[in-house]
């Protein structure tokens, strides 16, 4: 019984490890679209690009543009063309993500440090809110580049 039992877990792991890279592939252009528009904004002040820039070196959100992806594909669509929206989607979650770390005072994450615990409340305060307006201003975009239908 007791080997069953592990090789039931072993299967189980390399399961998971599969669905992680399913995942972590489908995220790839999302996720990289999503660091570039953040990292393409126009922001005056240093310390708000600092952050910027150290959000998008630690983040690896592949769990909600993945499933974003294979929803798009169970219902006959091309994952490919849910990319943009994908990238809406992360950054909506950095947005929420930051400001969750303000509310709960989180200084790190994964042993690394948040953006609440690198530059104090204020910036992550206003790096949260620019994440908010930038995904929103992207999903406007993307109002005029897809069909009513295809939105």
């Amino acid at each position: 019984m007791k080997g069953k039992g592990a090789s039931a877990l072993s299967k189980n792991d390399t399961n998971i490890k599969k669905v992680i890279k399913d995942l972590q592939k489908r995220s790839e252009k999302s996720l990289k679209v999503a660091k570039d528009a953040v990292l393409g904004m126009k922001v005056e002040s240093r310390e708000i690009n600092e952050a910027l820039k150290h959000y998008t070196r630690n983040w690896n959100d592949y769990v909600h543009p993945g499933l974003m992806s294979i929803a798009c594909e169970a219902v006959g669509g091309n994952p490919n063309e849910a990319v943009p929206m994908q990238a809406v989607m992360l950054i909506l979650t950095a947005a929420a993500d930051i400001h969750d770390d303000i509310i709960d005072e989180s200084k790190t994450k994964y042993g690394k440090p948040t953006v609440f615990g690198k530059f104090g409340k204020d910036i992550a305060l206003l790096v949260g809110d620019a994440l908010l307006v930038k995904a929103l201003t992207f999903l406007h975009e993307l109002k005029n580049r897809f069909s009513e239908e295809k939105l």
